[in-house]
């Protein structure tokens, strides 16, 4: 201090000072001169800074100038916000989670800005809430414009509504800093949640308070740009609307141009021009163009009526902006609907500008809507009330356009018809000329040449008289006066002569020529030669002539009634057979002539006939003196000139002799059906009895063939077995190398005698088709295939269908005989076997090749031809069993058979018996207990006494396994496992009651911890599939028990579970 009183000056020393309680606070020391005007030294500033507040400091001037940094550089809006919120994190420390909220641009929400750590559920849940005094932190601090702190939020009432929501994501306190724009206005807000209750230190408070002021400076450029943002696609979307109103004349399309333009800038999420097209009531619009969704989201709902929202811009009295329809006083007031129909597009904020002619006339109005309140600025109205203005002018171009081009075509038009009359006149036939008051042509057409043989240059300006007859032409005027008395009608006939001397009849018209004055100035002459007319006249009179003969002297009853059913017309066999003249007769019905018994059904074919107007053939019974006699009547209606009905005519033929002797025939014949079908029904019951027989067969011989299968697996099989056990434990035992010699010989023998039983109890009766279905054993069917050199894909929609054994026999089989079918005759080596159930309890199998194929014989089967035979027993077996069989083939495209049988389900599963429980407990003995701690506990499952004695012998030898007990079947080794838990259980695969896989699933279900290993006396691939699948661990063939099993019970004890 001395040396700054001498003038001496400090920046930033490094000096330690001692504090009342004695601690040492390093500080830096700044300290100048106070010098008065004469430079003398009047005294000293000095400032101490705590070198921790000044390091703070700093840090808050660098992060500061990366805030600026991020705005400088364009960086978007939530990275800078994200930003600032991680700088609050770390810079408070762990406990701490900071967010940002953005007012929306209806300034009464708040919107999701930035919260790298809070939850996308809490975000989500606080998205767009409303602002409000008394409405959480956020909320009410942008409110309020200053800053809310709650120090716990499960007693403050402002987080009433919230406080669930904040506790299950562990915020316990909050506290808000609202971010303000530079003229005061908020923009949103920094929240700051503290996983305990507390307030924020004066350092927190003035920390955030000093990154809302940087916050501020960045929302307000992302704003500004924005801003800038639109107003650059609005003048772009202007100067398009501009140029396109300066240039389209298709007034369709201008106005779609003008809406789809005021839609855009207005930000409407759909808009409309309706005509100004004002009824009496002054309520009817029509709608013209639409935008932003379909036509037919208007077509549905009437048109906008006279009503006080919508009467201002109709009546072109001022633009409408609404920002909320549903609170407007003049909404909801008007009859049937009170509102928006239902249905209709959602409509809060509405803008509607009138479009007005240069002349003042109304032409419509541009009408937008949104489905949010708020959205049509005053910017917007100005912006589309300028394109309204221009619209105007350019949809009154557009209309003077199109009015000139309607004259212009109508123009085109009038002279088109002008021409299309003169060659109407030119090319008819018909004779087309025109004479002046005094009787002399002025014009002749090529009709008239033609058919007076003159030429135009030879009468025009002669009187017409030179075409009259000689004797009347000096008295052509009083000729000329005839013809004008009838003027407007057609003269049927009137005599000329042609240039030839030739004289022929015409018909004529006449008709006065006006001036444009109205003045008579001559007359025009339409006139046809009706020679040929006349001569088709007499033609017809002869001819009806003939007709009258042909009606009266016709052996059949000819007759026709008017619409009443009165006889109008009847011929004189009518006459004879009534034995009635035909003036008693004319003007009496049917019911007048043949009583109630026989007219109501002759009525009623006429009214038949009149009603379908077509012709229509009848047999109808009359009573005559001599009997009943039916008449064959063929009855049509007759039309008048205008195609309406107005008569019946009838013919009918007496066919009373050909029906006797029908019923003569069909009495016979009915006799012959009868005894046919007597034969039929006893020929059917014979093949139903053939068919019933062969079912019968087929079954029998398959349940003979599961019989010595079983036969041979259960005895001989089990046999082998238990010898190559027993030979293992002599191998094992003795030691003489000759002795082990012939031991090792005769195992060899019984493995391959054990191979051999195998193949041979497969194809006798595969078990796997008892054991594990019908799909299953046709996949096992499939790989058996690949022995003969035929590649089979099983294809199995449904993998549990399960058929009675006779259809699943059946199945199997047939599709075993159509694969054999294919080796042998289609030439290649794939083939596809599909299995699927329908919803019609029906299942379908297909059997497919793209072999040589053949041509299936159109009538019987030929039982000479390979394979024929069978494909015919499949086919009865399958109509025996209700079901269907077909096959398609055609040289060189293959073959494809097709087998459906009734789905018919089969027995469900057998589950475990408890029953069982207490005749499986060990008598007068406790259980079985390892006696060292890595001893193998084991279960032995097997139906076979022998096998179980023969594993349990070859097992026993070893210390460290322990057999536990024995089971029969599967239900056996579910209640055992119960009783003596094991840790391996060495499981058959085809035992009664409940097989090894069933078995096996269930184990591992219960006992997830036992390992299973499977046994089974077959080698097929398919049975150790399904055993692994079900959950067993290994699986062994009883064939290489000996050898495999202890390393099998040993290698999966030290598997991991």
């Amino acid at each position: 201090l001395t040396q700054v009183l001498s003038g001496e000056t400090f920046f930033n020393e490094n000096v330690q000072l001692e504090k009342e309680d004695g601690t040492i606070v390093p500080v830096l020391f700044s300290a100048s001169p106070i010098k008065d005007e004469d430079q003398k030294i009047l005294g000293g500033i000095v400032t101490l800074m705590e070198i921790d507040a000044w390091t703070r400091t700093d840090h808050i001037l660098r992060h500061q100038n990366q805030v600026l940094e991020h705005i400088i550089n364009d960086h978007a809006l939530p990275v800078i916000l994200g930003h600032l919120c991680q700088e609050i994190e770390q810079h408070f420390g762990s406990g701490v989670l900071a967010s940002v909220l953005l007012l929306d641009e209806d300034g009464c929400h708040l919107r999701h800005g930035a919260g790298p750590s809070l939850s996308e559920s809490y975000k989500q849940a606080i998205d767009g809430i409303a602002i409000g005094p008394e409405v959480g932190s956020c909320a009410a601090a942008a409110y309020l414009k200053q800053r809310v702190i709650i120090p716990d939020i499960s007693t403050h009432p402002n987080w009433a509504k919230f406080k669930d929501l904040a506790e299950s994501h562990g915020l316990r306190a909050c506290w808000s800093m609202p971010i303000l724009a530079s003229d005061g206005h908020a923009l949103g807000t920094f929240g700051i949640y503290y996983t305990v209750p507390r307030t924020p230190t004066t350092e927190e408070a003035e920390y955030v308070e000093l990154l809302a002021h940087s916050a501020s400076i960045a929302i307000e450029k992302g704003l500004a740009k924005d801003q800038l943002r639109q107003q650059t696609h609005a003048l772009e979307v202007v100067n398009r609307i501009g140029s396109s109103l300066s240039a389209e004349l298709n007034l369709e399309k201008l106005v779609q141009a003008v809406t789809d333009a005021c839609r855009e800038l207005s930000g409407a999420e759909f808009g409309a021009f309706f005509y100004n097209m004002v009824n009496e009531k002054g309520e009817s619009f029509v709608l013209y163009t639409i935008s932003g969704v379909p036509r037919e989201a208007f077509e549905h709902f009437p048109m906008p009526r006279n009503t006080p929202i919508f009467a201002p811009t109709f009546s072109g009295e001022a633009t409408v902006r609404i920002a909320d329809v549903t609170a407007d006083p003049r909404y909801g007031h008007t009859a049937p609907y009170h509102g928006l129909p239902p249905g209709h597009l959602p409509v809060r904020s509405y803008l509607a500008v009138p479009v007005v002619s240069r002349t003042r006339d109304v032409l419509g109005g541009l009408f937008f809507g949104h489905s949010k309140p708020n959205v049509f600025t005053p910017t917007a109205e100005t912006m589309v009330t300028g394109i309204a203005s221009q619209a105007a002018i350019a949809i009154d171009n557009a209309r003077l356009y199109e009015s000139a081009q309607k004259e212009i075509d109508q123009r085109k038009r009038a002279a088109e018809n002008l021409k299309r009359l003169a060659s109407i006149v030119e090319s008819s036939q018909d004779a087309i000329y025109s004479i002046n008051t005094d009787g002399i042509i002025m014009s002749w057409n090529n009709g008239a040449e033609k058919m007076y043989g003159y030429t135009a240059s030879e009468l025009l300006g002669l009187s017409f008289s030179c075409l009259l007859l000689p004797d009347v032409r000096q008295d052509a005027s009083s000729q000329l006066d005839v013809l004008l008395k009838h003027k407007g009608n057609v003269i049927p006939e009137s005599l000329r002569i042609k240039k030839d001397g030739m004289v022929f009849p015409v018909s004529l018209s006449i008709s006065s020529i006006m001036d444009v004055d109205g003045i008579l100035i001559g007359h025009s002459l339409i006139e046809r030669d009706v020679s040929e007319q006349k001569r088709i006249g007499e033609a017809l009179q002869t001819s009806e002539s003939r007709l009258q003969a042909i009606w009266e002297n016709s052996p059949t009853v000819k007759f026709v009634k008017d619409l009443e059913g009165k006889y109008q017309m009847v011929n004189k066999r009518f006459e004879s057979i009534f034995q009635k003249t035909r003036e008693m007769i004319i003007g009496k019905t049917d019911w007048d002539l043949l009583g109630s018994q026989f007219a109501a059904q002759l009525v009623a074919h006429d009214q038949k006939v009149l009603d379908s107007r077509t012709p229509q053939e009848f047999e109808e019974q009359i009573q005559f003196p001599d009997g009943l006699h039916t008449y064959l009547s063929t009855k049509f209606p007759l039309y008048n000139a205008e195609g309406i009905p107005y008569a019946v005519c009838g013919i009918a033929t007496d066919i009373t002799a050909r029906k006797r002797t029908e019923q003569a025939i069909q009495e016979l014949n009915d006799s012959l059906e009868r005894r046919v079908a007597d034969r039929t029904r006893d020929l059917l019951m014979y093949q139903e009895n053939l068919r019933g027989m062969a079912s019968e067969l087929v079954v029998t011989e398959q349940r003979e063939r599961r019989r010595l299968a079983t036969e041979l697996h259960d005895y001989l099989a089990q046999l082998l077995v238990v010898c190559r056990l027993k030979l293992t434990q002599a191998r094992n035992e003795w030691s003489l190398p000759s002795l082990k010699t012939n031991l090792e010989e005769i195992d060899t023998i019984i493995s391959d005698s054990l191979t051999y039983t195998r193949t041979l109890i497969a194809e006798l009766s595969p078990t796997i088709l008892y054991e594990l279905g019908l799909v299953p054993a046709l996949i096992w069917l499939g790989q058996q295939m690949e022995r003969h050199g035929l590649h089979v894909e099983v294809q199995a929609g449904d993998q549990s269908i399960h058929l009675p054994e006779d259809q699943a026999i059946f199945v199997f089989q047939a599709v075993r005989e159509l694969l054999f079918n294919i080796i042998k005759h289609s030439g290649i080596n794939d083939a596809t076997v599909s299995l699927d159930g329908h919803a019609d309890q029906k299942i379908e199998v297909l059997v497919q090749d793209k072999g040589q194929g053949f041509q299936p014989a159109l009538g019987s089967t030929d039982f000479t031809n390979p394979g024929k035979f069978g494909l015919f027993s499949i086919r009865e077996r399958a109509e025996a069993l209700g079901g269907q069989f077909h096959i398609q083939s055609a040289p060189g495209q293959g073959t494809q058979a097709k087998l459906v049988v009734p789905l018919q389900p089969g027995p469900a599963p057998v589950s475990p018996n408890p029953a069982f429980t207490e005749s499986l407990k060990p008598q007068n003995q406790s259980l079985p207990r390892p006696s060292k701690k890595n001893v193998v506990r084991i279960l032995l499952v097997d139906d076979h006494a022998m096998i179980r004695e023969g594993i349990r012998t070859l097992l026993e030898h070893h210390e460290d396994f322990l057999i536990v007990g024995e089971a029969k079947n599967g239900e056996e080794a579910l209640e055992m496992t119960d009783l003596v838990h094991p840790g391996v259980v060495v499981m058959d695969v085809n035992m009664p009651k409940l097989n090894g896989i069933e078995a096996t699933k269930l184990l591992a279900k219960e006992h997830p911890s036992v390992r299973v290993i499977g046994l089974s006396v077959h080698e097929d691939k398919q049975i150790e599939t399904l055993l692994l699948e079900a959950g067993a661990t290994m699986y062994v063939t009883k064939g290489s028990v000996a050898s495999q099993l202890v390393e099998a019970i040993r290698h999966v004890v030290k598997q991991p579970l």
